[in-house]
């Protein structure tokens, strides 16, 4: 089982951590075993850069949890990883599904994304719970899947624009947000859900 300790988002300076409950309950759900090579560690080794050293070998799993602020590169990174080495990996990002990366590279070539329920509590360095959930919402984009081990690396795509989800692509959620209340109401903004605090 992946160590649970990359890195989640850095706010004042501080990095936080994946809880290793999330990351058990991901390698259940895909019936897969995470190795333990961390590209985004914590602490992070002076000079280490997770972008410019291979992941593995063709077949491994790897989780990745990238500080935020980079998720555009760590997912082409992930998905050069598959191509290249068939390394295949599982990306917690903000479901930021509006944006060109989401658009552009991580829908089209996506195997799985699973859309987290709200209240992902990340940990410190210390190993400690923090106090307050993640205030966005995560999802966890599955880079690969089980046939890749034995299968040919996967062609680039096409770049020719190809909005929205193809044939055979497969959407799924580990959990689901706890709206239901808010969707009666039929009215709202994001800060108005339930659990969420309005900026």
């Amino acid at each position: 089982m992946a160590n649970g300790t990359n890195i989640a988002y850095d706010h004042a300076n501080v990095a936080y951590g994946t809880p290793p409950e999330l990351v058990a309950q991901l390698e259940e759900e895909l019936g897969v075993e995470f190795s333990g090579f961390d590209p985004c560690p914590m602490p992070r080794p002076d000079g280490f850069d997770g972008l410019r050293v291979p992941w593995g070998v063709r077949g491994d799993w790897v989780f990745v949890n990238p500080p935020y602020n980079e998720t555009k590169s760590f997912a082409a990174k992930a998905f050069a990883e598959l191509d290249e080495r068939g390394v295949r990996s599982c990306l917690l990002i903000p479901a930021r599904m509006e944006n060109l990366t989401w658009q552009g590279l991580i829908i089209p070539r996506a195997s799985r994304i699973y859309v987290l329920r709200y209240g992902t509590r990340f940990v410190r360095p210390d190993g400690t719970p923090c106090k307050r959930p993640c205030p966005m919402t995560l999802a966890a984009v599955v880079v690969g899947d089980a046939a890749v081990a034995d299968a040919e690396p996967e062609p680039a795509p096409d770049p020719a624009p190809a909005p929205g989800v193809g044939p055979g692509r497969r959407w799924a959620r580990l959990a689901t947000l706890d709206n239901r209340e808010w969707a009666r109401r039929g009215r709202g903004s994001e800060t108005e859900r339930p659990g969420t605090t309005p900026s």
